[in-house]
């Protein structure tokens, strides 16, 4: 469990370690998340999670970027466990690592 913690915060604060064009502080992305202080619970998804089990990884499969964009939004790949149908999302930050075309990111909008 923790090797899934730390890996989900190296993933998520990675641009804050790595300069970038977009989200260069933590305050910039929280407040572009957060449209009202009282709309202020985040909720993280990560996908591919692989889990080392007695020394047996998981293979990973490449995949579009639409499928990763489509699976951060499945229950089961959130971190949180909460009820997600009485719900909705008013803002998504999406951080997809690796060689991806920017193209593909807009489509898959």
């Amino acid at each position: 469990m923790n090797g899934l913690v730390s890996t989900v915060m190296a993933a998520s604060t990675a641009t804050l370690r790595y300069p970038g064009y977009m989200n260069n502080d933590l305050l910039s992305m929280l407040a572009a998340l957060i449209p009202t202080p009282r709309c202020h619970f985040i909720c993280t998804g990560y996908t591919p999670t692989t889990l080392d089990t007695a020394n047996i990884q998981s293979n990973v499969r490449k995949t579009s970027v639409h499928d990763v964009m489509r699976r951060l939004l499945i229950p089961k790949n959130m971190m949180v466990s909460t009820s997600m149908k009485s719900g909705c999302y008013i803002s998504l930050l999406n951080l997809i690592q690796g060689d991806v075309d920017p193209s593909q990111v807009h489509r898959s909008l």
